[in-house]
């Protein structure tokens, strides 16, 4: 049996992010036509209330890429209030390297390629982790709703797709699903708060982002046509809807009629728990939880070979997982989720047009009769209260060596308090 106390992995301080000085709002525009494409800049709407527009938001530092980060800001102001925001990057064509053939970017391209993004909100800081959102593009859901997905995600492709599709520059959307993007009305406190909001996003390295077939090592990487990077432009594109003063001072004073008690948002929050090491021949792994400081309400796991995990122009793959035959919680001593049927942890996975990945096993561990469903803030588990808590994996002998990655889903509420004396928002944990 191998035993691994993980690091914990939680989101970095908000201390880390510079002091927001001058707000910046609306950015040069590139493009007011439409028909140019459906990806360009469009212009800001700000028309009759209740209509929808959008604002597009260049970032901070210019010339960023893979490796590197991504900063940055957006303050409301009179006309909009925000509901969804969504990041868009134009990828370079790509050009072989060496004798190696089909060059490509890797499936679910953005997914794939953001280690975290990070929205930093006053005090507050809220972190998307790229295999969360990874996993979500796999996520059982309609037909319709897939297709849509894969099509602005450039994923579910075979081999010879992605590698014709990266013979010329690219467009690559996907959706950021912070809090105030999650429940109706949730993005109205912004406007009333009128405060600078930051966004960060990690990049990861070219290494784990590219392809090519018959690449002679490991580094043996597709370079950008241009010669320069492999994201040409990138923006943050935001839906807005425009209200009349009316209804937004009718929304500022049901805040504020709830006095120092606030106007509170329920929120899905995490912590995680990566690369615990499952060994090659090993039949069982315990994993210590000891760094889970939270109250939970589930608990996701997914299991994934260390070599696909690792930078490699031929073999990055990140959702090659393997099943396993039970798993159990050790808390104080006491033994939970015995049983080795795995139907009702397994989650569904619509996976039909991912070759190679008819389903995914992700796992999970249910502390409440609706773990998916951030917006029911009842059932749950404190772990700060639980002594040495583990998770206990046992497989089939192993054939290499696996990562074990534990995310926890926490119950959390943003406060918003507007008064007189001082207006703000702040994150607390229920009791």
């Amino acid at each position: 049996m191998s035993t691994y106390n993980a690091g914990n992995q939680s989101a970095s301080q908000a201390a880390s992010f510079t002091n927001l000085t001058t707000p910046i709002h609306l950015p040069p525009l590139v493009s007011n036509n439409g028909a140019d494409s459906p990806y360009l800049p469009q212009s800001h709407k700000a028309q009759n209330p209740s209509v929808i527009g959008y604002t597009d938001l260049q970032p901070e530092n210019s010339s960023t890429d893979f490796g590197s980060q991504t900063y940055y800001k957006v303050i409301s102001n009179e006309n909009e209030v925000f509901k969804d925001v969504e990041l868009v990057v134009k990828l370079d064509a790509l050009t072989l390297t060496g004798s190696a053939t089909q060059p490509r970017y890797v499936d679910d391209v953005l997914c794939a390629a953001i280690e975290k993004a990070e929205f930093q909100y006053g005090n507050q800081l809220q972190v998307l982790y790229g295999d969360e959102l990874h996993y979500s593009m796999l996520q059982e859901t309609d037909e319709d709703e897939l297709k849509r997905r894969q099509r602005l995600q450039a994923s579910g492709l075979t081999v010879e797709e992605r590698a014709a599709l990266a013979t010329a520059s690219q467009w690559v959307v996907i959706k950021l699903p912070f809090w105030w993007t999650q429940r109706t009305g949730a993005a109205w406190h912004h406007y009333c708060l009128q405060k600078t909001t930051r966004i960060a996003i990690t990049w990861r390295d070219k290494g784990y982002l590219l392809q090519q077939t018959s690449a002679t090592s490991a580094s043996d990487l597709p370079t950008p046509t241009a010669g320069g990077r492999y994201i040409v432009d990138q923006w943050l594109r935001f839906s807005t809807a425009t209200i009349s003063q009316a209804t937004k001072q009718t929304y500022t004073s049901m805040v504020k009629s709830t006095g120092a008690t606030g106007w509170l948002y329920p929120i899905k929050d995490m912590q995680r728990l990566l690369n615990t090491t499952m060994l090659s021949s090993a039949t069982e792994t315990t994993v210590q939880l000891t760094n889970l400081t939270k109250y939970g309400y589930n608990m996701r796991f997914w299991i994934r070979p260390v070599v696909n995990l690792t930078a490699d122009a031929r073999n990055n793959r990140r959702w090659d997982a393997i099943d396993l035959k039970s798993c159990h919680l050790d808390i104080s001593g006491k033994r939970y989720f015995p049983e080795t049927d795995k139907g009702y942890m397994k989650y569904g996975i619509n996976a039909k047009m991912f070759a190679g990945n008819p389903e995914l096993p992700i796992y999970n561990i249910p502390f409440t009769e609706t773990p998916d469903q951030f917006q029911h803030g009842l059932g749950g588990f404190d772990f700060v209260s639980a002594s040495s808590p583990q998770l206990v994996i046992t497989t089939s002998a192993l054939d290499q060596n696996y990562y074990l990655d534990v995310y926890l889903y926490e119950h959390n509420y943003v406060r918003i308090v507007l008064s007189e004396q001082g207006s703000g928002a702040e994150t607390v944990q229920p009791l």
